[in-house]
């Protein structure tokens, strides 16, 4: 979560953020060990109420 809210050399997430942008998180697939819950649940608690219309899950896929 303090990357998201302390970047280095950017301002934090919920700055850059504004209600009505189009977001879009990208997780990997289940063959890599990721908290994909985790961090898309850390990302929408940053950003407050998304439309859901304005959200995109994307889940990268390739040959591990």
């Amino acid at each position: 979560m303090s990357s998201l809210t302390n970047p280095i050399n950017s301002p934090p997430l919920k700055n850059l953020y504004k209600k009505g942008m189009k977001v879009g998180i990208s997780v990997c697939d289940h063959t890599r060990a990721q908290p994909r819950n985790e961090i898309i649940k850390c990302i929408m608690e940053l950003l407050g109420n998304i439309d859901k219309e304005n959200l995109l899950i994307f889940i990268a896929t390739g040959s591990h």
